[in-house]
């Protein structure tokens, strides 16, 4: 009787890890670039989306997100101290961010931020049509991850 138990038990075990075996290879194909990357508390979000013309799908490490972070943060630190008046608190905004490689093999991420949305969940699978009048609300930049760079900055000013 013990050793059934123990051959079911060995049995048992056995089955557990051939079935994660099977599994462990199709959740490390998922499209995680696709996936909304929460980045602070819950309330700050950032998408990856490809752009609709791009040809292949060009992934982010999380090391070039952390850049990323740096540089826009900076830049946008920069401009609080030049434009107190339009003070953007960075923390507050959604972002898509749009990578790409460039005609000289740098990898270019565009980035487009707004603290608000009519739709909540659009934004995070398609790109936002930019606005008329958005004021700091939305802002557009421009990095290269490969020169660790910001290429374009601008905030969308009233019309």
């Amino acid at each position: 009787m013990q050793k059934r138990m123990i051959v079911f038990f060995i049995l048992l075990l056995f089955i557990n890890c051939k079935r994660e075996r099977i599994d462990s290879p199709i959740e490390a194909n998922l499209p995680v670039q696709s996936v909304s990357i929460d980045t602070t508390d819950g309330d700050q979000f950032i998408a990856i989306l490809q752009l609709e013309d791009s040809k292949k799908s060009i992934n982010l490490s999380k090391e070039e997100i952390k850049t990323i972070e740096v540089l826009l943060r900076s830049k946008v630190k920069h401009y609080n101290e030049s434009y107190e008046k339009n003070y953007i608190e960075l923390r507050y905004y959604k972002r898509q961010y749009f990578p790409q490689i460039d005609e000289n093999g740098d990898k270019l991420v565009g980035i487009y931020c707004f603290c608000s949305v009519e739709d909540n969940d659009k934004w995070k699978i398609q790109k936002l049509k930019s606005p008329k009048d958005g004021g700091k609300c939305y802002l557009y930049a421009t990095i290269n991850v490969t020169k660790k760079n910001v290429t374009f900055f601008q905030t969308n000013d009233r019309a």
